[in-house]
């Protein structure tokens, strides 16, 4: 029941380790070399789509009383989807963000993103506009500089997305 983005992504990591055997004479031939991929846009898993903002309403408030989910309480979910919502970071890339990454001493507040965290390479700094930066300043300031300013899971964040939606009823 694999996708066929899945699917190809395998195969482009078991192709490249046949062809690193074969150059490091491990092996003669690459078995797979013959193997191509499969269309991924025949094989659409999930449709995105963005939230209305009624939608996003009723998750956020679902979320907030829903008490304890994958680590967090309600109200730091909340806290996160906002963050993620005005920002624009990914999951992965709010997960890499510490203390440390904010700047509330500015104006507007600020939040830098390592290069290394970025899906494209490239360190960013976002802004954080009021009354969320009031909101992240409280939330974080008995965060330890170097602490994760948010507690998320390794790649759970569609779960935890869609956890919270079924409560309110928001289809996925």
């Amino acid at each position: 029941d694999m996708s066929n983005r899945t699917s190809n992504s395998y195969l482009s990591s078991l192709k490249a380790f046949c062809a690193w055997m074969v150059k490091s004479k491990m092996a003669t031939a690459n078995p797979l070399s013959h193997l191509s991929k499969v269309n991924e846009k025949s094989d659409y898993r999930h449709q995105s789509r963005a939230f209305t903002d009624d939608e996003v309403q009723a998750f956020m408030a679902a979320a907030e009383v829903a008490g304890v989910s994958y680590g967090m309480t309600g109200p730091e979910r909340v806290l996160l989807y906002r963050f993620a919502l005005e920002t624009g970071l990914r999951y992965s890339e709010i997960r890499s963000l510490t203390r440390g990454s904010f700047n509330f001493v500015t104006t507007p507040a600020t939040v830098f993103l390592a290069a290394q965290s970025a899906k494209n390479g490239h360190e960013a700094t976002v802004v954080v506009r009021e009354p969320l930066a009031s909101d992240m300043a409280d939330y974080l300031r008995m965060h330890a500089p170097a602490a994760r300013a948010f507690r998320l899971q390794d790649g759970k964040g569609g779960k935890m997305l869609k956890a919270d939606l079924e409560l309110a009823g928001v289809p996925y």
